[in-house]
């Protein structure tokens, strides 16, 4: 037994289904009982027009209170798969998400004719779930012991049967809570839209058993179909795919492995797809059994893994993902190229490792503190949201690595609302370079308020540097894609590895 936090006392939240254009107008009221605060984050939508209705405390508005409510009132653009998040905290890992799909007219989809049926019953949301509240959880990581974080189990749409339950009166009678069941006919294809709403660095290795699957959008983008056996999927990504139901009449695991932080322990979240006409019951086939075949999006973290690393004939990064129309960015001019670095810090410092209380060097592993950071930066929320307030701003509230001498932080550490500035209507070109000295762990990076293009996702070693990305991107070394790249909000970069983005800062942060 556990405290969860519900909307509208669900747990994935009700799904809102609206169509691109409309004005969506939400009413959040905070009627948390242990007096947090917290916000709606609408996680694809770009609020072109509507920055402070991005829902980031203390960026975009300041927290919403216990006991108030704040209106959310924006357009929901652009099309896709999207959905909402608490952007507090952890509070999403307690239970505080839902899926928010925006559709366009049929007649508008570019791949209206690659499937039968796009049903609000078959959106999946992927998560992780933890056996005590996640503040706790974060006290007991950050203060008392590092450990992975292990989820206690799986959850698809909220649903696992990862566990027990005994009848009071009789212990001898268990039962587990039942699956999420997919009901398909056989010789249609259906569409099926998922969200990985994971809090950690929680993958999902997503297949259905003896069937393929049609990739057709990626983050609410169309992209060029491609047929897989089998898809990544990293917090905050979306996936659009089409399923033939073309097998004989039964029952088939959907699976979604864990990797990373949710496969230490060997986990699934599973689903059934049932035929009409299919027997009420679960299929027979092993629950864990690895489907093999190609791999679309790979957990590069885990190159001893076979579940990961299948071989460049099946692998298919990200990058190979094409734009469903066939652009070419060879000849656009960058005016901004950015080398971002991000790593976890373990230092002494007054905050976390007092060096005369408790030095790093006296700490065993276990007691270890790492602290993320971006150009070994770590970011602090400024006392007033930026947006709603900008009257009250102090500019000695921010810094980045043109403003302090960064190359001393991993001594000390440096801590600032950390901020970089692009003009208006500038083409900028980041290189983010998951540096991976400390720990081996996936970062996944979300842009709010744009697409991003992807030219190229590789990992390089167990570590690299920026240093070293410059030098083998002047030589023509990493992968570099300009022709019909995907567009993408958000990006998994591999430890030791980048990624090389591309976007137009054509959204301003003030309305």
């Amino acid at each position: 037994m556990r405290a969860v936090i519900a909307v509208n006392r669900q747990i994935p939240g009700p799904m809102i289904e609206v169509c691109e254009g409309d004005t969506l107008v939400v009413n959040v009221k905070n009627e948390l009982e242990d007096g947090e605060s917290t916000v709606i984050h609408w996680h694809g939508i770009h609020q072109m027009g509507t920055p402070y209705m991005d829902g980031v405390s203390m960026i975009t508005q300041c927290p919403i209170p216990q006991f108030t409510t704040f209106r959310y009132t924006f357009k929901a653009s652009p099309a896709g798969t999207h959905f909402y998040h608490s952007h507090v905290g952890s509070q999403i890992a307690d239970g505080l998400y839902g899926a928010l799909i925006v559709r366009k007219p049929p007649e508008d989809e570019p791949h209206r004719t690659l499937y039968d049926e796009d049903l609000p019953s078959h959106v999946i949301q992927l998560a992780d779930w933890f056996p005590e509240p996640s503040n706790a959880r974060f006290v007991h990581l950050m203060h008392h012991k590092f450990d992975v974080f292990l989820p206690l189990s799986l959850m698809l749409n909220g649903k696992s049967d990862n566990y027990e339950v005994k009848l009071s009166s009789n212990p001898n009678i268990t039962a587990r809570p039942p699956l999420e069941v997919f009901h398909v006919t056989q010789g249609n294809r259906y569409r099926f839209r998922f969200i990985n709403a994971g809090h950690m660095s929680c993958n999902f290795k997503v297949s259905v058993d003896a069937h393929n699957l049609t990739v057709i959008a990626a983050d609410g983008v169309a992209v060029k179909p491609l047929e897989i056996d089998v898809f990544g999927i990293t917090p905050g990504e979306r996936f659009d795919v089409v399923l033939h139901a073309n097998q004989s009449v039964g029952n088939y695991w959907l699976k979604a492995v864990g990797l990373v932080d949710c496969g230490f322990l060997g986990h699934v979240a599973l689903g059934v797809i049932r035929y009409d006409g299919a027997a009420d019951e679960y299929p027979t086939e092993d629950r864990k059994a690895n489907r093999l075949g190609k791999y679309l999006n790979p957990t590069k973290s885990e190159p001893d893994n076979p579940i990961a690393i299948n071989g460049p004939d099946f692998d298919i990064l990200v990058d190979e993902l094409e734009n469903f129309e066939n652009d070419n960015f060879t000849d656009e001019k960058v005016d901004v190229k950015y080398y971002l670095g991000m790593d976890f810090l373990n230092n002494d410092n007054t905050k976390f490792n007092h060096f005369v209380y408790y030095p790093v060097k006296e700490l065993t592993p276990a007691k270890a503190h790492y602290t993320p950071a971006l150009d070994n930066i770590t970011f602090a929320f400024p006392p007033v949201p930026l947006m709603t307030q900008p009257d009250d701003i102090d500019a000695a509230w921010f810094c980045n690595h043109s403003t302090v001498n960064t190359t001393n932080c991993g001594d000390d550490f440096c801590q600032c609302t950390h901020m970089v500035e692009f003009k208006l209507n500038q083409v900028v070109e980041m290189f983010l370079i998951n540096e991976g000295r400390r720990l081996p762990v996936e970062h996944v990076l979300h842009l709010h308020g744009a697409h991003f293009r992807v030219l190229g996702v590789g990992k390089l070693g167990s570590s690299t540097s920026v240093e070293e990305i410059k030098r083998l991107h002047e030589e023509g070394n990493l992968r570099y894609k300009l022709i019909s790249p995907s567009y993408r909000d958000t990006v998994n970069v591999p430890d030791g590895g980048y990624a090389i983005i591309r976007f137009r800062t054509d959204n301003p942060g003030k309305g």
